[in-house]
């Protein structure tokens, strides 16, 4: 799953960070639950930096800060397997093969970073689902 946390106000973005994050074995009928105040991110001038993997310690010392509250949080897309392997995107109501991306482009802003999230998400599962 890949988002965009932006910063500032509509009219304009201070801050412009995005995430990717790899779930693995996510059951069928699942909600994900993450906790916005273990977000954090480094500034970043290259829009192919290695994004960390869920659940890493992220350390103050190596550039890393805590997320301010963002005003927007935009999903681009989400990317699964199947029991089968085959990889899927959901985009926009669509569902269709998946294909990974070259880059990641964020809105405009004064400033972008990569983020990562130190924290595994809650995972519930959902009621109305048969």
């Amino acid at each position: 799953m890949t988002f965009t946390a932006n910063v500032g106000d509509y009219n304009h973005n201070t801050l412009s960070v995005s995430y990717s994050v790899d779930l693995q074995g996510l059951a069928p009928c699942s909600d994900l639950v993450f906790d916005a105040d273990a977000w954090m991110y480094r500034p970043t001038g290259s829009a192919h930096e290695t994004y960390p993997h869920l659940g890493t310690p992220l350390r103050a010392e190596d550039g890393w800060k805590k997320q301010p509250s963002p005003h927007v949080v935009q999903v681009d897309y989400l990317t699964f397997a199947d029991a089968d392997g085959q990889s899927w995107q959901r985009n926009f109501g669509t569902l269709k093969p998946w294909t990974p991306p070259h880059s990641i482009e964020g809105d405009k802003a004064d400033q972008y970073g990569i983020g990562g999230i130190p924290v595994n998400p809650q995972e519930k599962p959902v009621a109305s689902c048969g």
